[in-house]
């Protein structure tokens, strides 16, 4: 099983980042790891196909399998006991993590994450996948109306828009491809009651890319999980970093 590629920022307790499909942490998590790294030793894993994280020869990726990476990551890392917190895709991936290495892992956290795909988000996922040959342009409109709320597009001046389309169309990684299978084959509703730690399940409601119900279903699957509801869309970790990384902080806090 190869190694994933990973960087760390910051000093304290442990914190693994773990970021959605077909980005990077810092795609993904934005100024949230510096705010996190002020008080943390924040451990940011590349997933297969991310960064200089190598996809497996010939074979679909396993959650299992990258569940086990991120494990060894953190003890390559030097930390033997860590919080985890996962955003999109990264949030089954944390709970699997949370699930396979009870004793391990302090706490978990999910932003914009689902235990499986619902019919909507699936759908999502096929129209990403089948545009992803039709270029930058198209590939960064699509993610950006997946991605803005209507609220925060309005008020963005139509210059940084257009950046923000070039900027997005050009960040698919190389794994894009398997990332999204890896989504639409998710299910983790079975380990959602093998966490055991202190869990924080955070909702954009006006998220257009993972529908908050999926949030609240992992809530209600995860035993004395706290959700909350914030009022934005799939990229909280940019429009409300702020709040995500105070609620993280606050859970890891709260629970010690």
């Amino acid at each position: 099983m190869p190694e994933l590629a990973f960087e760390v920022q910051g000093r304290g307790p442990g914190l693994v980042l773990v970021h959605g499909t077909g980005s990077t942490p810092a795609g993904t998590w934005g100024p949230c790891i510096a705010e996190l790294a002020a008080s943390h030793t924040v451990v940011l894993p590349y997933l297969p196909g991310s960064g200089n994280s190598v996809l497996p020869d010939g074979a679909e990726l396993d959650m299992g399998e990258i569940a086990a990476q991120i494990a060894d990551v953190a003890t390559e890392a030097g930390l033997e006991n860590f919080a985890i917190a996962g955003a999109s895709l990264g949030g089954p991936i944390a709970v699997k993590v949370a699930a396979m290495f009870p004793e391990r892992v302090s706490h978990v956290v999910s932003v914009c994450g689902f235990a499986r795909p619902r019919t909507g988000l699936r759908l999502r996922q096929e129209i990403y996948r089948s545009v992803l040959p039709l270029g930058e342009d198209v590939v960064g409109r699509l993610l950006l109306l997946f991605g803005l709320t209507e609220e925060a597009a309005a008020q963005m001046p139509e210059e940084m828009l257009q950046g923000m389309i070039g900027q997005i169309g050009s960040a698919p990684t190389p794994g894009t491809r398997q990332q999204i299978a890896l989504t639409l084959a998710t299910d983790v509703e079975a380990d959602l009651a093998l966490v055991e730690a202190p869990a924080l399940v955070i909702a954009g409601i006006h998220d257009n890319f993972v529908d908050p119900v999926h949030s609240r279903e992992m809530a209600a699957g995860i035993k004395g999980a706290r959700l909350l509801e914030l009022d934005g869309g799939h990229g909280l970790m940019f429009e409300k970093s702020a709040e995500v990384s105070g609620a993280i902080n606050e859970l890891i806090r709260s629970a010690d």
